[in-house]
């Protein structure tokens, strides 16, 4: 659903701001309704996330299997330092 679909959709042309509010502060519905985890993404972040997604449940696996794997790396060189 895009903004400009939000906008002509409304049959008395007033603003559902439950749909627009998305569109305009880039955030989604279940953070206006405080429905999160409080955890704030960077764009990018959220974009290779929801890539990750898109793979089958295999591929899905591995990619975090391997961040996983490069995050324990990562935490136990931080502890020997």
């Amino acid at each position: 659903m895009s903004l400009g679909s939000v906008l002509s959709s409304s049959q008395d042309r007033a603003l559902d701001f439950k749909n627009v509010k998305p569109f305009l502060f880039c955030v989604t519905m279940d953070y206006l309704a405080g429905e999160t985890t409080g955890m704030a993404f960077e764009r990018k972040t959220e974009d290779r996330l929801q890539d990750i997604e898109k793979l089958t449940e295999r591929e899905e696996d591995d990619a975090f299997a391997l961040l996983d794997a490069f995050l324990a790396k990562s935490k136990m060189q931080a502890v020997c330092k």
